[in-house]
């Protein structure tokens, strides 16, 4: 499947097709520097995986577990992480610019150093005061508390 999704990525979409991995059970995985760029991966449950210096940009993860992932240095611009659970996921150094984290729980979660510019943090739960001192964000951040 994910060598599919490799000549999908190489042929600009000529060749082979997405990755498509909702509801996949992958918890505690070695995915590190993997490229899921575009991939499907709603609902998917990552607990516990290594996805440092993945690539997952424009990837969409809605409703996905990544509770305790760590994806130290990733990749996620545009990535789709409504309702996604990243709580005690390490997201240090991670590219979070333009991604959708509406509804996403972050409670516990590392963003230390993480590039947030342009994102979407509506209604995230957990998300305090002192994780967002520890992140770079832009003018473009969207921060609104839970049911404000």
């Amino acid at each position: 499947m994910l060598a599919a999704h490799r000549r999908w990525l190489i042929s600009a979409g000529t060749e082979g097709e997405p990755a498509d991995l909702r509801g996949l059970d992958l918890h505690g995985r070695a995915l590190w520097r993997a490229d899921l760029r575009h991939a499907r991966l709603d609902g998917c449950i990552l607990r516990g995986a290594d996805l440092d210096h993945a690539d997952l940009s424009e990837a969409s993860l809605t409703g996905a577990c990544l509770e305790r992932a760590s994806l130290w240095s990733a990749r996620l611009q545009r990535t789709r992480l409504t309702g996604a659970d990243l709580g005690g996921a390490n997201l240090d150094h991670a590219d979070l610019c333009e991604a959708d984290l509406t509804g996403a729980m972050l409670a516990g979660a590392s963003l230390w150093g993480a590039l947030l510019y342009g994102a979407t943090l509506r209604d995230a739960q957990g998300l305090t005061a002192a994780q967002l001192a520890t992140v770079c964000q832009g003018g473009g951040t969207r921060v609104a508390a839970a049911g404000a």
